[in-house]
């Protein structure tokens, strides 16, 4: 099984989700649920709880509450092939490279504000604070639940 990422689409780019949406879904992440949502404080501390002594955190607050944002559930679709790889790897005789981990991939799909142009971030963000997209990566059942009831 799968393990699944909260993220969230900041109001700053909530117009622009679908094409955030695809560029996921194009990494072979699969969006399993989605809600608009107007963020509350208590959700913002649940969901940033990583930044919160970040001198971010001041603009954060501002940009996230400005607007609707998008949270969405997501997880790395597995394949049938990748299945297959893992049952190999078991094999004492074989010593094939590691795949990446989801997490790596996210983040290197995120990328950062001043990342290039094929990442979400460096595509669509404008500063730290208004980012685009953010994916909880620290809390993921805890966030996800407090979102969609049981998570599922």
């Amino acid at each position: 099984m799968s393990k699944k990422y909260l993220g969230v689409i900041t109001p700053d780019s909530y117009e622009i989700r679908e094409k955030i949406l695809g560029m996921i879904e194009n990494k072979k992440f699969e969006i399993i649920k989605q809600e608009t949502v107007l963020l509350r404080n208590e959700d913002i501390e649940l969901v940033y709880s990583d930044l919160k002594d970040d001198p971010v955190w001041p603009d954060l607050l501002i940009a996230v509450k400005k607007g609707p944002v998008l949270v969405f559930v997501l997880k790395k679709k597995v394949s049938i092939w990748s299945m297959a790889v893992k049952t190999i790897r078991k094999m004492p005789i074989l010593n094939l490279e590691e795949e990446k981990k989801p997490v790596e991939e996210l983040q290197e799909l995120i990328g950062h504000v001043d990342s290039d142009k094929t990442t979400i971030r460096g595509k669509f963000a404008h500063s730290r604070a208004k980012h685009a997209i953010y994916i909880n990566i620290s809390r993921c059942e805890e966030t996800i639940n407090h979102f969609f009831e049981n998570g599922n």
